[in-house]
């Protein structure tokens, strides 16, 4: 009865291990986040050109409805990850992404086009949000 008990218990610690070796390769490695910022207001269109972070600036509605701006993704792992990109917050429903989904070699960077597309009826006031990009290595 214990040689039996034991090979159990060494193919039941066997077959554990190859899961988690399995799952622990696909896990988020590295995940980015960048906020955005937008302010609707009956005044003129203006920009904010500064870096840290997806400004999209002040729009007025019934002048300007589209605003693009230009993100680069890094990677810093030393193999290829899947990059999966999601916007997230007040924003998320008026904005599109050039690409959402890549895959980002040991090194590389990638950037895409982050397109605001603000409706005609948007209400005054204050959005912002993120962009949330998880890389799986």
């Amino acid at each position: 009865m214990k040689p039996k008990f034991v090979l159990i218990l060494i193919v039941f610690v066997l077959i554990s291990c190859i899961f988690w070796y399995i799952n622990s390769a696909n896990q988020i490695k590295d995940s980015q986040i960048i906020e955005m910022d937008l302010y609707v207001k009956n005044s003129s269109t203006g920009i904010n050109l500064d870096t840290d972070a997806v400004h999209f600036g002040t729009l007025n509605p019934a002048e300007a409805s589209r605003a693009t701006r230009e993100v680069t993704i890094s990677h810093v792992h030393s193999r290829s990850c899947d990059v999966r990109i999601v916007s997230a917050g007040e924003l998320s429903k008026w904005v599109s992404l050039s690409d959402d989904r890549f895959v980002l070699n040991e090194g590389a960077n990638k950037s895409i086009q982050v397109t605001l597309n603000l409706p005609s009826d948007a209400e005054y006031g204050y959005y912002g949000g993120m962009l949330i990009a998880n890389l799986r290595c």
